[in-house]
């Protein structure tokens, strides 16, 4: 999408030590990179899930939004993620202290 590079490149600019690339991830790779996953797999967590390209493909291969735990440090990334994924859980939080994170009970 052209909005999410626009989106990511400014936030790159904005801080280029916090986000770590200057363009976000493909389409082809997310589908490489989730290709394994399988229906059912249970808790997901997605580190740095930016404008959610692969948040969106792990949804695609299965994964229960319910089951999925979005952690994003930037602020207009983690409304963005809000916006774009309403049931999947979306933390505004450094992933250095994602095990201080309690998982949802699978159902």
């Amino acid at each position: 999408m052209q909005g999410d590079f626009w989106m990511f490149f400014r936030s790159w600019m904005t801080a280029p030590l916090r986000v770590a690339a200057i363009a976000p991830s493909g389409n082809a790779l997310a589908r490489i990179i989730t290709q394994d996953i399988t229906p059912g797999i249970g808790q997901v967590i997605e580190l740095g899930p930016g404008t959610g390209v692969f948040t969106a493909k792990l949804l695609e291969r299965g994964v229960r939004p319910e089951d999925l735990t979005l952690v994003e440090y930037g602020a207009n990334f983690a409304t963005h993620l809000k916006s774009r994924f309403p049931r999947v859980r979306v933390l505004r939080m450094d992933a250095s202290e994602v095990g201080e994170i309690e998982l949802p009970s699978g159902t």
